[in-house]
């Protein structure tokens, strides 16, 4: 499995779809922080003013609406809390998986490695590598953009950050897990970005939260994995603090083992 691993982080490396997808995350953090410059800086205010973009009223009603925020709000807001995040990821995902498929890889890989065990754990190792590297990058970026602009957003305690980035690593690995299923059944690249689109970025749960809350019956949707994420809490008070892990290991042993099974099931 190691050797499957390695030749996957060999081709992330060498191709062009890593870099392109790490930049469209980090591009959307500057935008971020473009408007955050045109509200919180002075010659900020000035440039939003010439534009047209706000008034002397909106501009105090911004000051105070950013006094309450921190360095991981601001990254949370502009890069997880919606799904874009795992969205980007999970849409790579497919591409890197489906591949295979497309073009037979998958054919000489098994004729090397029967096991199709090892074939399901190198990928999702080979990503969880990715995440915590795209989960850095994109958190050092918001700091360094953050320090440009001047320091205009507090920052946050380092044991606060390391918590959140626990539990989000945790939950979009879960993510991934779920868009391997779906390649395994499907070997569709439409299919898995169709998942992507669906999980990641919330749709669905967001649909059902909002009619079944008309009954009331929506608590459980807290435990799915989009819900968990833009909810993980920033600092540990007790043991209900610890939810994020849970749902996210859980979900990702049962879509990795549900996975592996599919492949042995199905021809290649």
């Amino acid at each position: 499995m190691l050797s499957l691993m390695r030749m996957d982080l060999y081709r992330m490396r060498k191709g062009k779809a890593a870099y392109i997808c790490l930049g469209i995350i980090l591009a959307t953090i500057a935008l971020v922080y473009f408007l955050l410059f045109l509200m919180l800086t002075p010659g900020g205010q000035v440039i939003a003013g010439k534009l047209g973009m706000m008034d002397i009223a909106e501009v105090e009603e911004a000051k105070a609406l950013f006094q309450e925020i921190n360095l991981l709000l601001v990254f949370r807001q502009s890069c997880t809390d919606g799904g874009f995040f795992s969205l980007v990821i999970s849409v790579y995902f497919t591409i890197f998986v489906c591949a295979d498929f497309k073009n037979g890889f998958i054919k000489n890989i098994m004729s090397i490695h029967v096991n199709r065990w090892k074939y399901v754990g190198s990928k999702m190792l080979s990503f969880a590598i990715l995440d915590i590297i795209y989960l850095a990058a994109a958190y050092l970026f918001t700091f360094l953009v953050n320090l440009i602009i001047g320091g205009s957003v507090p920052f946050t305690k380092l044991s606060s950050v390391l918590f959140y980035m626990a539990q989000a690593w945790v939950l979009t690995m879960a993510i991934l897990a779920l868009t391997m299923v779906v390649c395994m059944l499907t070997r569709s690249i439409a299919a898995g970005i169709l998942t992507a689109v669906l999980v990641a970025s919330g749709v669905i749960v967001t649909i059902l939260n909002a009619l079944l809350g008309f009954f009331h019956a929506n608590g459980w949707l807290k435990y799915t994995l989009y819900f968990s994420l833009t909810g993980a809490p920033e600092v540990y008070h007790g043991p209900a603090d610890l939810a994020g892990f849970a749902v996210g290991i859980v979900f990702l042993i049962v879509y990795t083992v549900f996975a592996g099974v599919v492949l042995n099931k199905k021809d290649i």
